[in-house]
């Protein structure tokens, strides 16, 4: 009893001291675990999420995915990989890598769902800063009166601007 209470303890340890979003429900998404990274980020106590379905705790935005969607592949794989985001308390979007799998018992029953999240928020908006540079640096190019080539070490054609056919 003894052995396994200490492993209990260190196992909650381990919970609270990892840097990604760990949170568990049942099998109708009622929150049973909630550790203090998804605390920090979701800005919600556990207190105050512990037994409310996820989705009414949070507000949560699928990325080329919806909850729908997304519940027919944890239902068919028994697993569901994709990016989330959520809006903080002073607007700012927050966007996670999520995963999302069954918890099952010692039976191999399914007792639970448990969600893994890890922050991309910087990843993201990197992306979008690198998106945005390339189409203002394509436009600059395509509305060139210039004719530009570009060409690799052998010589090859690698790029040509679109004014090169009036050149």
């Amino acid at each position: 009893q003894k052995q396994k209470e200490l492993q209990l303890l260190y196992q909650a340890t381990i919970l609270e001291n990892v840097s990604d979003i760990i949170i568990t429900t049942d099998l109708d998404f009622s929150i049973k675990t909630w550790n203090r990274i998804a605390e920090h980020y979701y800005e919600l106590s556990f207190e105050k999420v512990l037994g409310k379905n996820i989705n009414d705790a949070i507000n949560f935005t699928f990325h080329e995915s919806n909850w729908e969607n997304a519940l027919t592949e944890l239902q068919l794989k028994g697993m569901w990989r994709g990016e989330v985001s959520t809006v903080n308390k002073n607007g700012e979007l927050n966007y996670f890598s999520s995963t999302i799998k069954f918890i099952y018992d010692e039976r191999c029953n399914k007792i639970g769902y448990m969600s893994v999240g890890r922050d991309i928020t910087e990843k993201k908006h990197a992306e979008e800063k690198l998106k945005k540079s390339e189409q203002f640096y394509r436009t600059l190019i395509a509305d060139s009166l210039d004719g530009m080539i570009l060409l690799d070490q052998t010589g090859a054609i690698t790029f040509c601007s679109p004014s090169v056919k009036n050149v």
